[in-house]
């Protein structure tokens, strides 16, 4: 574990005024509630973030032990792999071929610009 003066934005000087102050470690600095900090001369809200910041990085990683993992409540109501959208894809799909078919059995008007059935260029009238 490091040693106070040892923390970033901590130096020989401040590391006594945290001591006088009762943060006499590392982990007691890391564990401090921001106003302790800000009450040692020095330190801003700021100041006291940083720093405190800076002691938890310097402390060693807990090992915590793996978990097995909590199985998810299965929802209500439909099954897992339905797919709502599917159905709606399908009859969309089904849709747009009929009517694709049924406009090449009609003869329809032809837009601007283009051939009429008769052959005709369709022009704007004026």
């Amino acid at each position: 574990m490091a040693e106070l003066h040892e923390i970033k934005g901590v130096g020989p000087a401040t590391a006594t005024r945290l001591a006088e102050h009762g943060l006499t470690s590392t982990k007691k600095l890391a564990k401090a509630d921001l106003d302790a900090i800000v009450a040692v001369p020095g330190f801003g809200p700021v100041r006291a973030a940083a720093v405190r910041d800076a002691a938890r990085a310097s402390l060693p990683a807990p090992v915590e032990a793996e978990k097995p993992e909590a199985k998810k409540p299965k929802a209500k109501g439909r099954e897992k792999g339905h797919d709502k959208g599917k159905a709606k894809r399908a009859r969309a799909a089904k849709a747009d071929a009929s009517a694709k078919a049924t406009k090449a059995k009609k003869p329809g008007k032809a837009k601007r610009g283009e051939k009429s059935a008769k052959g005709k260029k369709k022009t704007k009238k004026r």
